[in-house]
């Protein structure tokens, strides 16, 4: 007697991409494609951390009833917040570092 396993090898691509759009309130959002096809789904449970509008993330595309979603979807690269736009560190004189 002997046993038989199959092994499948499933190849995964890892996309990076910018978020085009996140509506927190909601959950939801679209990662724009840079292949310049359809911009990809993402729901906020799929998100592995925080994100916002124009962070760029990495993520699989998976294939649902309703077309691709992207899952796995982490942050990389996050955008400056607002807060943080318009703010530059602060330079000191020479005088003032001795």
């Amino acid at each position: 007697m002997f046993s038989l396993f199959l092994y499948y090898k499933y190849i995964i691509m890892v996309y990076t991409w910018i978020v085009k759009f996140f509506k927190a309130e909601n959950n939801y959002g679209f990662i724009s494609n840079d292949d310049g096809g359809k911009d990809v789904f993402f729901h906020g449970s799929k998100v592995l951390g925080q994100i916002k509008k124009d962070d760029v993330v990495q993520f699989e595309i998976v294939e649902w009833k309703k077309g691709p979603e992207a899952q796995n979807v982490t942050p990389i690269n996050a955008a400056p917040s607002e807060d943080e736009e318009g703010s530059e560190p602060a330079e000191q004189d020479e005088e003032e570092a001795e």
